[in-house]
């Protein structure tokens, strides 16, 4: 079922890693934590530095599928790190190019509420006819178990992925496609 599930996001989306099954290869993130020492030496417990992570992103199992896992943070692809970018071959009697709809799927569990915001950034709409990048922008609750997100937009192919995320909540087979 894993190579299933990795085989159609990967063929179908046009970002890079969307199962996560790389960890987080080709998504970007800033963490946050504390390493506790005594005197100028690291406190160790279970063959580690012992560390309180605050706001942060990881890749974890949760109810027997991968995730990425997001406290109070965000994770970020690069356009260039994109498995593809859709060809954007129709235009406008200006000979500007149209901007396609595309969809954003993925499952989510939410542990902590908390509000999601997810956009382009670095959207560059030279060459094209005016329109709204696709943004999402709302509050989510907490869910006994994995609900399916399914959100559309207009993107031209440029500028890179962002999702943020204010509480907690776990994330899998991430597809954006047209």
């Amino acid at each position: 079922i894993e190579g299933l599930r990795t085989d159609f996001a990967t063929d179908k989306g046009y970002l890079g890693n969307p199962t996560f099954d790389n960890g987080l290869e080709k998504w970007s993130t800033e963490n946050e934590a504390t390493f506790f020492m005594l005197g100028n030496r690291w406190i160790w417990a279970n063959s580690a530095p012992l560390s309180n992570k605050t706001n942060y992103a990881c890749v974890r199992t949760e109810d027997g599928r991968k995730c990425v896992f997001i406290r109070n943070k965000y994770i970020l692809q690069k356009n260039a790190d994109f498995r593809s970018i859709p060809e954007f071959a129709e235009t406008n009697s200006d000979g500007e190019k149209k901007a396609e709809a595309v969809y954003l799927s993925f499952f989510y569990k939410c542990t902590k509420a908390g509000k999601l915001t997810i956009d382009f950034d670095g959207v560059n709409k030279t060459g094209f006819e005016n329109f709204n990048t696709f943004s999402v922008n709302e509050e989510i609750s907490e869910t006994d178990g994995f609900v399916v997100f399914n959100r559309d937009g207009l993107w031209n192919g440029t500028g890179d992925f962002k999702l943020t995320f204010t509480g907690e909540i776990y994330l899998y087979m991430l597809i954006l496609s047209t």
